[in-house]
């Protein structure tokens, strides 16, 4: 009998691999980042592959039958669905990507298998979420009462505009303790990128207010009251929904037609900067990107008289 060759062992490694479960392989990638208490990508994994398993019936999916074809077929159904939209599926298809490189390092699936060689994540622009300094302004000196819903609103939309554009999720989960010094000192739960960022004499009466607010679970803000990791990301999660809702309130109140969300903040914040002449660099580094490209998403829809300004200064000798 003939003994097998390197090309045929090599084979039935890759063989074998074609036939290791996505979803299983996905589930335990998303245990494993609950463990690091990375919650928001941990329920990202979970619930594509909830998706993926409504698409096939609860048949198990294989790496191999993770194919172009298959992404295709996925996408169509959908966007056959009423209001879903093509960036939903975009955000759908950048989480089953993430697994995937996951399973090429570990050797779950072979390179040669990899479906987004040849699948184009496409994706449409969003609506500009940047407004005026105006409406910022208008913001900041709204009068409200003290400990009403308007007041931690029009706080919490202030201090992520002036904390550098912090996110939501990253307020909610900031403690006293994280206050050092005349610094607020803590890591970003989605990047676990480091931050430290000075309190101005803007940001300090807002900080101090919530310093002397009694909040029994040690959250600087009063969002977050239960123990587990998984309930307090719940409780931020309804907060997030009703901090939306009041927005749109705070937005009337302040005769303001720009639409305001929780992400206004931030993108407005990120605009602002490239206005005051911050490069792009620095901006990236202070909203906690990894990439560049990701601060380029935030500043791409600029309007058109900014870009008619610096069209007639560079056309100026």
């Amino acid at each position: 009998m003939d003994r097998p060759t390197a090309k045929d062992i090599a084979d039935k490694i890759v063989n074998r691999k074609r036939f290791n479960s996505f979803y299983n392989y996905g589930l335990k990638k998303a245990e494993e980042l609950k463990e690091e208490k990375r919650i928001g990508t941990s329920r990202n994994y979970s619930g594509i592959i909830g998706r993926l398993k409504v698409f096939t019936n609860n048949r198990d999916l294989k790496f191999n039958e993770l194919n172009i074809e298959f992404l295709k077929r996925f996408e169509r159904h959908h966007l056959s669905k009423p209001g879903n939209s093509i960036n939903g599926i975009a955000s759908y298809m950048r989480t089953i990507k993430a697994i995937y490189n996951k399973g090429i390092k570990e050797g779950m699936v072979d390179e040669s298998l990899y479906p987004f060689k040849y699948y184009t994540i496409r994706t449409k622009p969003t609506e500009k979420r940047a407004i005026k300094i105006e409406s910022i302004k208008k913001i900041l000196e709204m009068k409200t009462e003290i400990g009403s819903k308007d007041f931690h609103y029009r706080n919490y939309f202030v201090l992520s505009y002036l904390m550098l554009g912090m996110s939501f999720i990253d307020m909610a989960f900031l403690r006293r303790e994280n206050i050092i010094d005349g610094r607020i000192k803590f890591q970003r739960r989605k990047t676990g990128k480091r931050y430290d960022i000075v309190i101005t004499n803007q940001i300090k009466p807002i900080i101090q207010y919530y310093m002397d607010y009694h909040n029994p679970s040690g959250f600087l803000l009063p969002i977050i009251y239960r123990d587990t990791l998984e309930l307090q990301y719940k409780d931020a999660q309804w907060e997030l929904r009703r901090y939306n809702i009041g927005l749109k309130e705070i937005a009337k109140k302040c005769g303001i037609e720009e639409r305001l969300t929780s992400y206004v903040s931030r993108h407005s914040f990120a605009t602002h900067a490239m206005f005051k002449k911050v490069p792009l660099e620095a901006i990236s580094a202070m909203m906690g990107h990894n990439k560049l490209s990701t601060t380029q998403i935030y500043l791409k829809s600029l309007p058109n008289n900014i870009l008619d300004s610096y069209q007639l200064e560079l056309n100026s000798f």
